[in-house]
């Protein structure tokens, strides 16, 4: 199983050097139910499991849909919804979604893990 290496899928655990978090717990049930031994596949960003799939490294990967990805490979549906917001700093004009896009507005470059703008 593909997991992204990110807080909201999994980490690892510096004191016995395994993976956890619900992409993992989610992933041992999932073999579990199957039968087959759980095989963590830890990948540093979203574009390094879709390269992976081209080449079979994995059967099954926990990650976001956006249209790119949904491209690459088929989705079932949701496991989870995640509601996401800002968070800013006083006297920063953003009150609504669409204050973010207006000119003049500065934000961070999104992370592979986060939903790209077409999802917000």
């Amino acid at each position: 199983m593909a997991i992204l290496s990110a807080p909201l899928y999994a980490i690892k655990d510096p004191a016995t050097g395994e993976f956890k978090g619900q992409a993992v717990d989610l992933g041992k049930e999932l073999a579990r139910r199957v039968g087959v031994p759980f095989e963590p596949v830890p990948y540093a960003n979203a574009a390094a499991i879709l390269s992976a799939a081209e080449s079979a490294e994995w059967d099954v990967a926990l990650m976001g849909i956006n249209a790119e990805r949904a491209a690459a490979i088929e989705f079932s549906a949701p496991y989870l919804e995640v509601e996401q917001g800002y968070l800013v700093r006083t006297g920063v004009p953003i009150s609504t979604m669409a204050d973010v896009d207006k000119p003049g507005i500065e934000h961070p470059e999104e992370c592979d893990a986060c939903p790209r703008k077409e999802y917000r």
